[in-house]
């Protein structure tokens, strides 16, 4: 049964400000800004630590370790039917994300495509007298 993706919610909990940011915490917040930005169905959203929105997320999940990641996807099946899974990553590797990092490639592609294809007008000959 093929699945459409309906909308997808990536929360991420990690240190990416101040003197000693946290490098896993950068790294995954470059790749997903760069990333998610290519479909208006996935949205990305970074909490700081030690914010209220942050403690929030910790009281439910009690990670271990940031980045902490909660990537929620909304399907739809061939019958209509909506179904949300949820998984849950301490740490950031982006092979976690290969379809995010397909998903920008290919938009990279097309938009490569789409600038090439214009054309610029040519100057008008000047005019024999």
């Amino acid at each position: 049964m093929k699945k459409e993706l309906v909308k997808r919610d990536i929360t991420m909990v990690g240190d990416t400000e101040g003197d000693e940011p946290c490098g896993s915490c950068l790294e995954a917040k470059d790749f997903f800004e760069s990333t998610t930005k290519h479909d208006n169905r996935i949205t990305y959203t970074k909490h700081e630590v030690e914010t209220p929105e942050a403690d929030k997320i910790y009281e439910k999940e009690r990670f271990k370790s940031i980045p902490f990641i909660r990537d929620c996807k909304t399907t739809r099946d061939e019958t209509g039917e909506e179904r949300t899974s949820c998984r849950k990553i301490e740490g950031f590797d982006p092979g976690d994300f290969s379809d995010l990092d397909k998903l920008r490639e290919q938009k990279e592609k097309e938009e490569e495509a789409s600038e090439s294809s214009i054309e610029e007008p040519e100057e008008p000959e000047e005019p024999e007298l």
